[in-house]
């Protein structure tokens, strides 16, 4: 039995994306689908929630009053930290990675301010021993309260939100009466895919990929951390099951220019996608994602057969995070 809160609208709807089937149907003909988890919530929307529904779990179960997490300038978890903590009544601090982009309040970053959060910057070296950050901030809370602040990894993916998405793949399996193909989802801290890559070991669907694009970092050093996660939640959960290094597969190629920075191909592609299926992505995680799956299904046909013909994109949410990047998705309207 999994200690966990129930914050989400679940079950999320399967839909299929006819035109953007079409269009990556070059080689062979492939049916996309997507799994809506950008309906997950109002405000708190995404993929975050699944993990922080455990995670506020366990926080509620140790009396915090105060959880700390940690994320780039315009994260969607701190977001949905912030938000839910404000409905569950504790405190949030936000420990933002200042990486020199605009601090304006605007997307995620004004949700964080609407709802209450204690947003504070820290440079990229403080946010590699983000650890001692936390550490360090804590005492004051924990003088105050006499218990510590309760700390959420970088978007929730650690030995307790690994879960999330190992019970969600049991939400998928009940919702269609066959196993997909593949699996595909943006990878950004490893918790939803390695969640996924768990769920389908245990509903032995082994002919099922679970592809991960990676959003940041390298392929080799997103799966590294995916099978991190992966193992402590096995390991926490005490789960009776196993999986091979081999069951996780990471796409490179599509971070550029980088992490929370697009293309104008990038940009163009969210334009197309809301006027092909009316799915509405995000320049950071479910553009790149869904972008890198159509490039590899038209790149050759030895790359869509990878993937096979039933494919499922978890959208992972994240469209806040769209109002940051109003220029550039202007300059695609009228390119």
């Amino acid at each position: 039995m999994v200690d966990k809160l129930n914050l989400a609208r679940t079950p999320t709807p399967i839909e299929r994306l006819p035109k953007l089937s079409a269009l990556a149907s070059k080689f062979a003909e492939v049916e996309i689908a997507v799994k809506r988890d950008d309906l997950t919530h109002v405000i708190a929307t995404g993929n975050k929630i699944r993990k922080l529904e455990l995670h506020f779990a366990a926080a509620k179960k140790r009396g915090a009053r105060v959880v700390f997490t940690c994320g780039a300038t315009q994260s969607n978890h701190a977001r949905a930290t912030a938000v839910l903590s404000r409905q569950l009544g504790l405190e949030c601090v936000l420990f933002l990675r200042d990486e020199g982009t605009s601090r304006q309040l605007t997307g995620n970053l004004l949700l964080d301010a609407l709802f209450g959060a204690d947003i504070r910057f820290i440079t990229p070296e403080q946010f590699e021993r983000i650890d001692i950050v936390f550490a360090e901030a804590a005492e004051v809370f924990k003088k105050r309260d006499g218990i510590s602040p309760f700390f959420i990894a970088e978007g929730g993916s650690d030995d307790i939100g690994g879960m999330g998405y190992a019970l969600a793949y049991e939400e998928i399996a009940g919702q269609v009466p066959y196993p997909f193909d593949s699996i595909v989802v943006a990878n950004g801290s490893g918790g939803t895919q390695a969640g996924l890559i768990l769920g389908k070991t245990v509903f032995e669907h082994e002919n099922t990929k679970i592809v991960g694009f990676n959003v940041c970092k390298t392929a080799p050093e997103m799966a590294a951390k995916t099978k991190k996660v992966a193992l402590s939640t096995i390991q926490r959960h005490r789960l009776p099951i196993s999986f091979m290094p081999a069951d996780i597969h990471i796409i490179d190629g599509y971070v550029t220019p980088g992490y929370a920075k697009a293309s104008p191909q990038l940009y163009n592609f969210i334009v197309q996608a809301c006027r092909a299926d009316g799915i509405l992505l995000d320049p950071v995680y479910t553009g790149k994602a869904l972008y890198g799956l159509i490039q590899e299904l038209t790149a050759s046909r030895q790359r869509a057969e990878y993937f096979g013909k039933k494919i499922l994109f978890v959208h992972t949410g994240g469209f806040p995070s769209i109002f940051a990047h109003e220029n550039e998705i202007e300059k695609a309207l009228h390119g």
